[in-house]
């Protein structure tokens, strides 16, 4: 999608294609992380401000986004793409055109474990998706309709000791608290 849209900004002369083409840039070379099994929060977090740029340039006006994080957690280290993904999901599954979108990414330590919430104030999620997500929350067996980047994820904390807890209301937001 974004490739479609960097090629669409290049026909039609749109002066954000530099922007856009700088963070795809980015977002690769932090996905790749060479290979390492971790990453610090500080390039966990430029990649998921990178994917929030590439969507502001897609969907001007649609949401905002707010990223907390001590300066003393930045070199702490975490599975790469854990939070890009709950970050990516707040955006894929809440967002709707002509209503603003606030998505906040929070990081604190909590009785000496980490903690991450990314809460988004679009949509929820219905019902039926939630079921799904608790369904597969208790039984470790991937539901269908949920997508593989949860369930990877959850695999990747649970396998280090964390867990993931999931909160929604159709219509006020959702929020992902990774422990």
């Amino acid at each position: 999608n974004t490739l479609d849209s960097i090629i669409w900004m290049a026909e039609t002369n749109d002066s954000n294609i530099v922007a856009m083409t700088e963070a795809l840039a980015k977002l690769f070379r932090i996905s790749l992380n060479k290979g390492n099994e971790e990453i610090s929060l500080e390039r966990e977090l430029e990649h998921v401000k990178n994917y929030f740029q590439l969507q502001q340039i897609r969907y001007p006006d649609n949401f905002t986004y707010d990223i907390q994080c001590p300066e003393e957690l930045l070199e702490m280290l975490i599975p790469p793409i854990v939070i890009q993904t709950f970050a990516e999901n707040a955006i894929k599954h809440s967002l709707v055109i002509g209503m603003v979108n606030h998505v906040k990414v929070r990081i604190e330590m909590a009785k000496e474990q980490l903690h991450i919430s990314i809460h988004d104030t679009g949509t929820g999620y219905p019902d039926d998706v939630l079921e799904k997500i608790r369904l597969f929350q208790q039984t470790r067996v991937r539901q269908e309709g949920l997508g593989l980047g949860l369930y990877l994820t959850r695999r990747i904390l649970t396998s280090e000791g964390g867990y993931i807890r999931v909160s929604s209301q159709p219509g006020k937001g959702s929020t992902f608290s990774l422990y």
